[in-house]
């Protein structure tokens, strides 16, 4: 009788045992797949956040090559609106005048000062 008691009390130690350690099991595989999926947000966030910052560079790229772009034609055609309508030595002084004033706003416009930004 005390041998079937004493049996009995270590299957049911045992059984106990199990079932705590699949609990155990169970519990870290769930805490494993929520990392798992916490990680795989976190980097297709950073992947979004990478390629919408390439995109924004490659717009001001695009908006800076333009912009010169425009400016050089404008310098090209004042020049030749100068040249041919005025005589040579005084068409020199003002296209001078006219290609430092230019590249002071390049400057300005591509270089603001701290206080335009703020």
């Amino acid at each position: 009788m005390f041998t079937i008691v004493i049996i009995v009390i270590i299957i049911n130690v045992i059984i106990i045992i199990v079932i705590i350690v699949l609990i155990v099991i169970i519990i870290v595989i769930i805490i494993i797949i929520i990392i798992i999926i916490i990680i795989i947000i976190i980097i297709i966030i950073i992947i979004i956040i990478i390629i919408i910052i390439i995109i924004i560079i490659i717009i001001i790229i695009i908006i800076i090559i333009i912009i010169i772009i425009i400016i050089i034609i404008i310098i090209i055609i004042i020049i030749i609106i100068i040249i041919s309508s005025s005589s040579s030595s005084s068409s020199i002084i003002i296209i001078i005048i006219i290609i430092i004033v230019i590249i002071i706003i390049i400057i300005i416009i591509f270089f603001p000062c701290d206080s335009y930004n703020k």
